[in-house]
This record gives structure tokens, C-alpha cells and sequence, in this order.
């Protein structure tokens, strides 16, 4: 039987990489479009729709594997090295997406053509949007591991 610790990382691991993926896509849309000047309100409710149908796409293995790890925790002991070693891989995917996420944000604010009062807004959102996304999954799992 696998171990429910091992499940929460997996998932960590596998929706920060997919999610990360997909808000890299978005920021690049993104940065191409203030680049040649027609990044609007419309433009960006479209990019980011597009966004959450991936997000919610990817999402979804991961949820399951969540899922299946709260119910074979009720019947398998967990180590609390296995606990420590998950616990280990889940932050160090947190810290990974919390430093691309803020690494995408600052090449949005690199673009010369950046008029910072009108797209500032925009990349403040896009902020924490990424944040918001990327560090769920691992957040949840990293809570996961220490309920009894």
C-alpha cells in the first residue's frame, strides 16, 4: 500500500509544475500584448479565463491523488520520517513556484513599454493570481500531512 505522504507530495509536485507551466504561458501572452501596446481589461478577463481552465484542468490529478492519500490515511501509519522527507519536498516546491511566480512578475516589469499607471494594476494582479494558484495544491497537502 503507498504511502499517503508520498500522494500529498506527488500532488504538490505535479500542480506546481503544470500550474507554473500555464502562468509562464499567461505572462508571456501577457508581456507580448503590453509589448505592442494592446493590453486592455478585455484582453486580460480573456487571457485569464484561459488560465483558470488550465489551472482547473491540471488541478485535477492532484486533487484525486489528495483525495485518495485522506483515505488511505485512515488505515496506514505514516513514519514520521516519511512525514519529514514530504514535508521537505513540499516546501521546497512551494519556495521553487514562490520564486518563479515572483521571477514572471518582475520580467512583466521589465517591459519597456510598461506605462506603469495604466498595466500596474494588471501585473499586481497577475501577482497574486500566480501566488494564489501555484501555492494551493501544496499548501493544502502540506496542512494534509499534519492532521491526525
Amino acid at each position: 500500500m503507498i504511502n499517503p505522504a508520498w500522494l500529498f507530495a506527488l500532488a504538490s509536485v505535479i500542480s506546481v509544475l503544470g500550474i507554473l507551466i500555464s502562468f509562464k504561458k499567461l505572462i508571456k501572452s501577457v508581456r507580448y500584448r503590453m509589448e505592442y501596446d494592446k493590453l486592455n481589461q478585455e484582453i486580460l478577463q480573456t487571457e485569464q479565463s484561459r488560465y483558470f481552465i488550465r489551472v482547473a484542468l491540471i488541478a485535477t490529478l492532484p486533487i484525486l491523488f489528495i483525495i485518495v492519500g485522506f483515505i488511505l490515511k485512515q488505515d496506514v501509519i505514516i513514519t514520521d520520517f516519511s512525514v519529514a522527507v514530504a514535508t521537505i519536498i513540499i516546501l521546497g516546491v512551494l519556495l521553487f513556484a514562490t520564486v518563479h511566480v515572483l521571477l514572471a512578475y518582475r520580467e512583466l516589469q521589465m517591459v519597456p513599454q510598461n506605462n506603469s499607471a495604466e498595466h500596474k494594476p494588471y501585473i499586481n494582479t497577475l501577482l497574486f493570481l500566480g501566488m494564489a494558484t501555484v501555492n494551493a495544491i501544496p499548501a493544502i497537502s502540506l496542512i494534509a500531512l499534519y492532521i491526525s
